[in-house]
């Protein structure tokens, strides 16, 4: 399918925010766990900056090989095998998360709002609508999130402003009760929810241009940054040393506005962040596992294939967590997001060494041309 629209970095940015923002407002795994919450703003600060100079790395590497997809651009440094084994690894990569994504949205709903319903019903039932958007292509993708990532946004603000009558600066003190090293955890959970963003390397031939992607990916970036500083910050003084035991903190914020004494246990604001961000996070990370694998197999449309990886994703995630207890050590730097930092970086490094070694040779570089699947 030939793109006739081309993504602007607003759209691009809103799409990578989204995605950054699904996993922070559902249980801010920075936080949960962890011995002590005063402190932990500052791991969502140092993640922030740590990743920024790995996802320029992922642009910078786009822009070389002429703002061509990750896949093309393995295959074409790599060799057909070399390249075609990275690339059923980014399929394998995009379908847990898709699985992860879709049992996090599950718990959340089950856990805040009906307990006694079947997980598989909300994880079909969002991959089916979540898969529906996702075979529009990249471009309706990119259209809705740029409005549905404004009304996150005010949702995610207005959870953090309207609590404010409750919040006891106390409870931010001291602010490294434990020193800096019990802090190395959580800033290693805030790293891989960035490094998530990996998904830009598809977007990136339907870019209007190389200057776009790098502004929509730092833009997104530094928002995101940002919103979970904040979100942390005012978590923390607001439930104290409890901030760390919480399910659901951003929906536990949310029960404490009142406004006047009569508008009270606003959830719908959470809520509501969750269904749309999580869906549009997930409708681009079908549409990208989708559109790398018909690349690998050799199809010109992607569109058959979304639905079955959607019906996949859901079969995983239920099998790959059986119960709550293993969900929740997943949730780890340790179990989770460390071995998908190491995949992602992995990548990056072959990549850009198979790069220099071409060039070196004579092989020439950034050869690649623009996409050509939506």
């Amino acid at each position: 399918m030939t793109i006739t629209h081309k993504t602007t970095a607003r759209q691009l940015g809103s799409v990578l925010f989204l995605l950054r923002v699904a996993t922070m407002t559902l249980t801010l795994p920075s936080v949960i766990g962890m011995p002590s919450s005063q402190g932990l703003w500052l791991a969502g600060i140092v993640g922030t900056m740590i990743s920024l100079p790995l996802l320029a790395w992922m642009v910078t590497l786009s822009r070389a090989e002429g703002l061509d997809d990750v896949v093309r651009i393995s295959r074409r440094l790599l060799g057909p095998i070399g390249g075609s084994t990275v690339g059923w690894l980014f399929v394998l990569y995009w379908l847990i998360l898709a699985a992860f994504q879709l049992r996090y949205i599950s718990e959340a709903y089950l856990t805040g709002t009906m307990p006694e319903a079947p997980i598989v019903v909300f994880m079909a039932l969002t991959a089916l609508v979540s898969a529906g958007i996702a075979r529009r292509g990249i471009r309706l993708i990119a259209m809705m999130a740029e409005l549905i990532a404004f009304l996150v946004l005010i949702s995610l603000l207005l959870t953090i402003v309207l609590p404010l009558d409750v919040v006891q600066l106390r409870n931010l003190l001291p602010v490294f009760p434990e020193g800096l090293r019990p802090l190395m955890l959580p800033t290693a959970t805030a790293v891989p929810l960035f490094l998530d963003m990996v998904v830009l390397m598809m977007i990136a031939p339907s870019m209007t241009s190389g200057v776009g992607l790098m502004q929509g990916t730092v833009w997104s970036a530094l928002v995101s940054g940002a919103v979970l500083t904040l979100l942390i910050v005012v978590v923390t003084a607001v439930f104290g040393p409890i901030s760390t035991a919480l399910e659901l903190p951003a929906l536990s914020l949310t029960r404490m506005i009142s406004i006047g004494g009569v508008v009270e246990r606003l959830e719908l604001i959470t809520v509501v962040s969750w269904t749309f961000g999580i869906g549009l996070a997930l409708a681009t990370v079908f549409w990208a596992a989708a559109t790398a694998s018909a690349h690998l197999l050799g199809l010109r449309c992607f569109e058959p294939l979304v639905y079955p990886l959607g019906g996949l994703a859901v079969f995983l995630g239920i099998r790959m967590w059986p119960d709550v207890g293993n969900f929740d050590r997943s949730t780890t730097a340790i179990s989770g997001g460390l071995v998908t930092s190491l995949f992602i970086l992995a990548v990056l490094v072959v990549l850009t060494v198979a790069r220099w070694l071409r060039r070196w040779t004579g092989g020439g570089g950034g050869s690649g041309r623009r996409g050509e699947t939506e």
